[in-house]
């Protein structure tokens, strides 16, 4: 196969693989904001990615705190909500 032929057959299955990307993407974040239940997203670093309103009004979770990349001050929040918490959350 020519070397041309083969960048454009991969150029073609990446871009068809970006677009399943976001469509997936897209379906999924359509879930959690639809969702009745709270839903918080964060990574291994604990940096929020995803978070829905259902979260916030169901933990009467402050715009600030919501607001914060970081989720600390949500866990902070969430947890001196729930009666025994300390012994749940270290």
């Amino acid at each position: 196969m020519h070397p041309l032929c083969l960048y454009r057959t991969r150029y073609h299955e990446r871009e068809k693989n970006e677009e399943q990307l976001l469509w997936k993407t897209a379906f999924f974040e359509a879930q959690v904001y639809s969702a009745l239940d709270g839903t918080l997203v964060v990574d291994g670093e604990g940096r929020k990615i995803l978070q829905n309103q259902r979260m916030n009004e169901l933990w009467n979770i402050p715009l600030q705190v919501a607001e914060e990349l970081d989720d600390r001050s949500e866990r902070e929040w969430v947890t001196n909500q729930v009666q025994g918490s300390s012994a749940i959350c270290r």
